[in-house]
């Protein structure tokens, strides 16, 4: 009896295994077979950015992609007007067939206005051409009289108030100071101080250092006796001449006394082309070269040489001998002179 029940045990196994063995097989085939279909029903999407609206349309259509629908629109400086910058789904993305594609359009690259630099300094003008999306390309220096301040910009392309695009550049040509011009020291020797200091500022030179010391020939007190440079040297305009003159046999001593000068830097007026169509207007905005010169009876020196905004109170304590005068010039022009 164990025989014929074992025999029975043993096909009935034989049958349950076959049975899972087919049922694997069939899973496995099944897995398979669905998962071409998918696939068959499956595409990788293309990239299409870079190319127009147009263009992109084409290629996805060619791919069974549906055409794409314009997401929004953004500002690039790469890529003109209507032509893909972004796309949803990325390339190469695998969607079903007809799905629909998003992308992003170019607005071309945001503009944006030259704002005016002329008279500024190299430094102040990056931090204004920064603030609006701009950059500085090259710096080109040359000699002008009309800046006669090193280191302000006089001028620049593209020029104030012209369109750009944003993260455009700008040439700036700044002034290295005044020209360098070559002129022939005057004879000084034998006249009065004060007509040598007057011929010497007439001649684009100035007044430096004042030595006194007794002539054995001359009595008078301030003739001049020598001075540096020489008579018929070659100087640079605005050199500066240091001059030696005689003191008198019994100098009489001037007191000093204390001053305080002040200036206040008004704008820069600005005449109409059409005198009917207005009056006179103001520059506020730009910087104005000022130099002060003090003469008395202790010599001559300039106490500023420099550039400030305007509305600025200058105020500088002074101590002169005797009658003093200061005379104010204003981008190189004489403007006032004052008693001190």
């Amino acid at each position: 009896m164990e025989k014929p029940r074992r025999s029975l045990l043993t096909d009935i196994l034989k049958v349950v295994f076959i049975f899972l063995v087919a049922v694997i097989l069939l899973s496995v085939a099944t897995f398979f077979l669905l998962r071409s279909v998918i696939r068959g029903n499956q595409v990788e999407v293309p990239n299409v950015i870079g190319k127009s609206f147009v263009e992109a349309s084409r290629i996805l259509s060619e791919h069974g992609l549906r055409t794409p629908i314009i997401e929004d629109y953004k500002y690039s400086a790469n890529l003109p007007k209507d032509y893909v910058v972004e796309q949803r789904p990325v390339p190469k993305q695998k969607v079903k067939l007809g799905r629909d594609i998003r992308v992003f359009l170019s607005r071309g690259a945001e503009s944006g206005m030259v704002p005016r630099l002329i008279g500024q300094p190299v430094s102040e003008a990056e931090l204004t051409l920064k603030s609006v999306g701009l950059e500085v390309a090259s710096i080109v220096k040359v000699h002008s009289d009309d800046f006669p301040q090193e280191g302000i910009i006089i001028a620049h392309t593209p020029p104030p108030n012209a369109a750009v695009q944003r993260g455009s550049k700008v040439n700036l040509l700044v002034s290295l100071g005044p020209h360098s011009v070559k002129l022939m020291m005057p004879d000084l020797r034998g006249m009065k101080l004060q007509s040598a200091s007057e011929l010497l500022e007439s001649s684009g030179l100035k007044l430096g250092r004042i030595t006194r010391k007794a002539s054995p020939v001359i009595e008078e007190a301030d003739i001049v006796l020598e001075h540096t440079p020489q008579p018929d040297d070659p100087v640079e305009r605005g050199a500066a001449v240091d001059i030696t003159v005689s003191s008198s046999a019994e100098p009489s001593v001037t007191p000093s006394r204390m001053v305080v000068l002040r200036h206040k830097v008004l704008p820069k007026p600005i005449m109409p082309e059409d005198s009917e169509q207005g009056g006179i207007t103001y520059d506020s905005s730009t910087p104005r070269h000022v130099k002060i010169v003090i003469e008395h009876e202790g010599g001559r020196r300039t106490i500023v040489d420099k550039t400030f905004v305007p509305g600025r109170l200058l105020e500088y304590p002074l101590r002169i001998s005797g009658r003093g005068i200061a005379k104010i010039y204003v981008d190189d022009m004489l403007i006032e002179t004052k008693e001190l």
